[in-house]
């Protein structure tokens, strides 16, 4: 009898651990989404306590909160590094306004990036050995930011060259496609996305903005932003000197002359140039060489 009834009591305690562990497993793969209409709401997702915490002490947030992060099937991007999980995140790359202090992740990510901009842009740990020939040195140093960039910028493509000094915001909304050049002081203020395509050149002192400000004083008061993307084809050269504005996308296979403002978009195989910037001819050869490619 007592054999009996320990097995009903082991077969009580089984069934019970069963439906304990089934209701933690659909808890776990139902996570709940917060409403992005409740403002209490969204701040409690993107400021929890251990971030606000970090935050606070001056830290950068741990890893996990800065993983990879996986865009919707219809993103117009892959997967890129370092995205911060957070709905005010997910509002700037919507083209929504949004505000950094109300996020310490995002917070996080500007400190982060001006670390990481600090330490690529001094080149003293590797000068300091004198005993390698310096062009071995120079494709060293080359390999090391190469390195560098594939931590913190989206998406690298293959063999990337960004001469020092370069500064960005974010990093984690750039993608840089395969053999891209950018000469010394490029500007990257990427609130929104920046897409750069194959084999383009940058020229010195060139500077990219997404940010903008809504006309509103009130709303510019608040301390709201939004952001719209840039785009620069494959096969593109940027001139020295030039200024590209928010919301802009450069054909393939065109040339922005130097000093020039881009304010609205430039069509495909175009030479454009000037304040605002304005098609003034065809690039010679671009037809061919979309032919080839097409």
């Amino acid at each position: 009898m007592c054999t009996k009834g320990m097995i009903r009591s082991l077969h009580k305690l089984t069934g019970w651990l069963r439906r304990v562990y089934t209701s933690n497993s659909h808890r776990e793969s139902h996570p709940r989404r917060q409403n992005p209409s409740s403002n209490k709401k969204l701040e409690s997702r993107t400021s929890s306590d251990t971030e606000t915490e970090c935050v606070q002490h001056h830290t950068i947030v741990k890893a996990s909160t800065m993983a990879p992060h996986v865009l919707e099937p219809d993103s117009p991007t892959r997967t890129r590094t370092g995205v911060p999980d957070s709905e005010e995140y997910d509002k700037m790359i919507a083209e929504l306004p949004f505000r950094v202090i109300s996020c310490p992740l995002l917070q996080a990510k500007k400190l982060e990036a001006r670390r990481f901009c600090a330490r690529y842009n001094v080149d003293d740990e590797i000068l300091r050995d004198d005993t390698l020939p310096l062009h071995e040195l120079f494709m060293g140093l080359r390999k090391e930011r190469e390195r560098l960039l594939r931590t913190v910028v989206g998406t690298v493509g293959q063999g990337p060259v960004i001469e020092p000094p370069f500064n960005f915001q974010y990093g984690c909304n750039i993608t840089l496609g395969d053999s891209f050049y950018a000469n010394v002081n490029l500007r990257i203020m990427d609130s929104g996305l920046v897409n750069i395509g194959n084999r383009v050149l940058i020229g010195p002192n060139v500077t990219i903005v997404t940010e903008l400000h809504e006309k509103e004083i009130m709303s510019r008061r608040s301390g709201k932003v939004f952001a719209k993307p840039v785009t620069i084809e494959d096969d593109c050269w940027i001139g020295v000197g030039t200024t590209i504005l928010p919301g802009v996308t450069i054909g393939r296979g065109s040339v922005v002359g130097a000093g020039s403002i881009v304010t609205r978009d430039i069509p495909p195989g175009s030479v454009a140039w000037g304040d605002p910037a304005r098609v003034v001819e065809p690039v010679s050869d671009a037809s061919a060489v979309f032919a080839e490619i097409n």
